[in-house]
């Protein structure tokens, strides 16, 4: 459904295809509303839960390094 939502939430080069890995694309951490996303929805799963302990995996390479958000100079 997020992606549904919000395909234009994920890292993209701007005159290419989406770069998919694993099914999966990779959000962009430079937008403040992804962000915020995200905070807010891991928040309220480690509060529901009572969460002691996260494993964070790395599922896929990241490709296409690229925001629409960042001037040129900002870029890697």
């Amino acid at each position: 459904d997020l992606y549904k939502n919000h395909a234009d939430w994920t890292i993209h080069l701007l005159d290419r295809e989406k770069s998919v890995g694993r099914n999966q694309y990779v959000l962009d951490l430079t937008r403040q509303e992804v962000v915020d996303y995200l905070f807010d929805s891991i928040s309220k799963i480690i509060i529901k839960t009572n969460l002691d302990y996260i494993k964070w995996d790395m599922n896929r390479h990241i490709t296409d390094i690229y925001s629409i958000e960042l001037d040129s100079e900002q870029q890697m």
